[in-house]
């Protein structure tokens, strides 16, 4: 039995879920990876700075540390949580 995944954020989306269903994606064996789609070119609101990017019909995660993309904290408001 074989398994495929189409990995892309739903609902609403932002840079930063974008960023995260692509670093899902570049984890999963190609084998097994049917798509992955970004949705953050059609928004009205940017979260974040930074994000993945297409190329040659492919999509790649930045090369920065973490999820490779700078919070836009005025945009995104007060935190609801802080963990440390």
């Amino acid at each position: 039995m074989s398994f495929f995944s189409s990995i892309h954020p739903t609902q609403k989306g932002s840079i930063i879920a974008d960023i995260a269903a692509v670093h899902l994606a570049q984890s999963t064996s190609e084998t097994h990876l049917r798509a992955t789609w970004l949705c953050h070119d059609m928004l009205t609101v940017d979260t974040a700075t930074g994000g993945a990017c297409n190329q040659g019909g492919k999509t790649f995660a930045p090369e920065a540390r973490g999820l490779g993309v700078e919070p836009k904290l005025d945009v995104l408001g007060e935190a609801i949580a802080v963990y440390q």
